[in-house]
């Protein structure tokens, strides 16, 4: 009988070895499931696509939506461009007080504070500077000149690979993503410079545009996960993708963000802290969000967004994003 007994429970062991991954791996803690199902109903009262990806970044625990597809990231592209540069100050390639001349000709023709308040001038700016603007403000001149210091998306990728980031890349710059936007064509010999732009917007027709918006959303350049992006943030506020200096130096700018508004925090009771990063271009329906959100107990959420031919105003996307925080910060506050 003790034989038996004995062989019994060594092939009951033997098969919860054995047996697949199921349960404790693949199960969600309890209500995350009622929480992607909400996730789920908010994400159809938007036209087009929506992905939605929440990571806890103390526990790992992950609830998503469609958060596998690639999505353009818009101007979300400017956070791991920080990284890149951050990562560059950290091993001694450049320092946050390196002066970068801005020519005339460098600006971005579109949305640039500091154009505007350089008056489009020669100007010397610091690197610090330059990731500050880019990254509270969205700066699009700031990013452009940041890449060219770098040596370019290549350069950038490089130091995103070193800092293990494998599943986030750039590929163009604002201004080139603005001639592909409007169907201009290759770049001229001297690249797509403040005129250039300027002058091609000029000339810019209607079917070049469609054409252009076409082949744009067709394109996986500048695209990620929200699943990557939200892995993304969790990492870096674990330390793991910069040193605590610069961790602390970017987080910063995140909570210091000027264009997040009407967004995710719109969403969160007031109090909250959140740092994030924005992406907009009305011209494929983008309206992004990315966030590190802090609960009351100290725990933090790195929460993405993004959306893909959502229509030509984000009036409504930005009352989903509303939404999807307040949902997500009062599921993972309660005790």
């Amino acid at each position: 009988m003790d034989f038996v007994r004995s062989l019994a429970l060594t092939l009951v062991a033997a098969t919860l070895v054995l047996a697949p991954p199921t349960s404790l791996a693949s199960q969600k803690p309890r209500g995350d499931a009622a929480l992607e199902t909400e996730l789920r109903r908010l994400a159809a009262t938007l036209p087009g696509t929506v992905g939605i990806a929440v990571h806890h970044v103390g526990t790992g625990r992950l609830v998503t939506v469609d958060a596998d597809r690639a999505f353009s990231m818009a101007r979300v592209f400017k956070l791991p461009v920080a990284i890149a540069v951050l990562r560059r100050v950290q091993t001694g390639g450049l320092t946050l007080e390196t002066p970068i001349t801005i020519a005339p000709e460098a600006y971005y023709p579109g949305y640039s504070p500091l154009r505007d308040a350089k008056n489009r001038a020669e100007a010397t700016v610091t690197v610090r500077d330059l990731v500050e603007t880019m990254m509270v403000d969205s700066d699009n001149t700031a990013v452009d000149v940041l890449m060219a210091r770098m040596g370019g998306a290549d350069a950038v990728n490089a130091e995103l690979r070193a800092a293990g980031v494998p599943d986030v890349s750039v590929h163009r710059t604002e201004g080139e993503v603005m001639a592909d936007l409007d169907g201009l064509g290759a770049a001229p010999a001297g690249g797509w410079t403040y005129s250039a732009l300027v002058a091609g917007e000029a000339r810019a027709t209607a079917e070049g545009k469609r054409a252009g918006r076409a082949k744009f959303l067709a394109d996986s350049r500048d695209t990620a996960t929200p699943t990557a992006l939200a892995n993304l943030l969790a990492r870096l506020d674990r330390g793991e993708v910069l040193d605590a200096e610069r961790t602390k130096i970017l987080v910063g700018m995140l909570d210091r963000n000027k264009t997040g508004g009407r967004r995710f925090r719109a969403g969160l009771p007031a109090g909250v802290r959140i740092g994030d990063k924005t992406g907009t271009n009305p011209t494929v329906g983008t309206y992004n969000d990315a966030a590190l959100v802090t609960l009351p107990s100290g725990a933090r959420i790195a929460l993405v967004v993004m959306t893909r031919e959502a229509g030509d105003t984000g009036a409504a996307a930005e009352q989903l994003m509303a939404s999807v925080a307040r949902t997500v910060y009062a599921h993972f506050a309660r005790p």
